[in-house]
């Protein structure tokens, strides 16, 4: 399966004209220990200019995530530039990460799935022991920002990288799915890394940390244990911090079971907008649900705002609302989705009728939904790539890896090529013809 080459765009071009990139709006707050769950004693405290393992400097902190902070380090051995992500030390033995990883690397040398290169996947790993307890490290190639961060910079997301982006996320998961047998279960779009096209940007992040001011805030915890916490201080984009998306992130990811037909036991899983009808209903999930979090992930990049929502604003999601919008979007369950289903006899009939008294159908579709893709040929596509990935019974979803294949990402990609193509081959007749002319050989041949 070939991978979209890393899109140049005029539109980014546009976007970044003025001199200096643009530097992603923080939002005040210091880091981690706003985490309404923040305990100092599961974090690892690190200050820049710490030292670990003995030889990886810490320059910065690039970001923080609900479980992890990420530095970015100096290789005191290579001189090299990395980011090392270090979880928090989970009392339950959460390993699920690091498992993910070792299967990656299990499969590594001998494969030759395009999706490998569509990943993130660490150059090292490593526990470093901290005062409660172990932490996981994992040592990565420096990325330019992920697609959200990407997505609020750029407002209209050029159609060329929506799709690339989806291309390289649906390749990734046809490789996690088929030869490391991992689903995913949190696809988003802070999950999807770009990465830089020259090295020129981390040597200028590089000077940049330096100017900045380091010193840490120190929290102190209710036991009256202290912890260093250090703003992050994320790349400045510029039209170089584009290149090559990889899905990041295997903290959720579940192993496929070799029995019951690839389906894992039901949990709640997945981000709350994105969540596929079976594990909102109790029952079992295979790889199929990270193809509905891509078909809901399209349609966010495509409209612009996720496309499940609460009820009103400032009201939580609820799961009646949600499969409220899923009968409105995709029309009523079959009669085998409920007939599985305890659960889902609160909101329908055996018919599929809607019951639940809680809430109405509401008004919306995927064809309005839609409207946003002004060309009616890619809006058709769009739509019919949707409409495969959002289906109620797993099995009606389409793999990842035709999904990849499929005309609204490549489409336009063989229509550019056909393009050049023609460009080609028009040159190379018209110096063919002034070669004959030369050998005095009539131009009709």
């Amino acid at each position: 399966m070939p991978v979209l080459l890393s899109a140049t765009l005029a539109e980014i071009e546009e976007a970044f004209a003025h001199e200096g990139g643009v530097q992603i709006e923080q939002s005040g707050l210091v880091g981690e220990e706003t985490l309404t769950r923040f305990d100092c004693k599961i974090w690892f405290a690190v200050c820049v200019g710490d030292v670990l393992e003995g030889r990886y400097k810490v320059l910065g902190k690039v970001a923080n995530g609900g479980s992890s902070t990420i530095w970015f380090v100096e290789d005191e051995a290579t001189q090299d530039h990395m980011v090392l992500k270090i979880s928090i030390n989970y009392t339950s033995g959460d390993t699920r990460e690091q498992d993910a990883f070792g299967r990656i690397a299990a499969v590594s040398p001998t494969t030759t799935h395009a999706g490998l290169r569509c990943l993130q996947r660490p150059s090292r790993q490593f526990t470093i022991e901290g005062e409660s307890g172990s932490h996981q490290c994992f040592l990565m190639t420096p990325s330019a920002c992920h697609v959200e961060e990407a997505w609020r910079v750029l407002g209209d997301f050029p159609l060329a990288l929506t799709q690339e982006v989806l291309q390289n996320a649906l390749l990734a998961l046809d490789f996690l799915h088929s030869e490391c047998k991992l689903i995913h279960t949190d696809i988003k779009l802070d999950n999807i890394l770009f990465g830089f096209a020259n090295t020129n940007t981390i040597a200028g992040y590089v000077d940049e940390l330096k100017k900045v001011d380091s010193t840490p805030k120190w929290h102190e915890g209710v036991d009256g244990t202290r912890y260093p916490v250090t703003k992050a201080t994320p790349f400045v984009l510029t039209k170089d911090s584009f290149a090559h998306p990889q899905l990041n992130d295997l903290g959720e990811s579940v192993i496929i079971p070799e029995d019951n037909n690839g389906f894992a036991p039901p949990r709640v899983c997945s981000p709350k907008a994105f969540r596929a009808p079976e594990t909102l209903l109790g029952l079992p999930f295979n790889a199929s649900i990270d193809v509905w979090q891509i078909g809901c992930m399209t349609l966010q990049l495509l409209t612009g705002s996720v496309p499940i929502k609460p009820h009103g604003p400032n009201q939580p999601w609820t799961e009646t609302y949600t499969l409220a919008q899923h009968h409105a979007l995709l029309g009523p369950p079959p009669k085998e989705l409920i007939a599985k289903s305890t659960k889902a006899r609160e909101y329908w009939s055996e018919d599929g009728q809607w019951i639940h008294p809680d809430h109405a159908i509401p008004d919306i579709s995927l064809d309005r939904m839609l409207a946003t893709v002004k060309n009616n040929k890619r809006r058709k596509e769009a739509l019919d790539f949707v409409k495969h990935c959002l289906q109620w019974l797993p099995e009606d979803r389409m793999p990842a890896k035709d999904l990849a294949m499929h005309p609204f990402l490549i489409k336009k990609k063989r229509e550019l090529l056909q393009a050049a193509v023609k460009k080609i081959t028009e040159k190379g007749i018209t110096r063919l013809r002034t070669i004959m002319e030369r050998l005095g050989m009539k131009k009709e041949a």
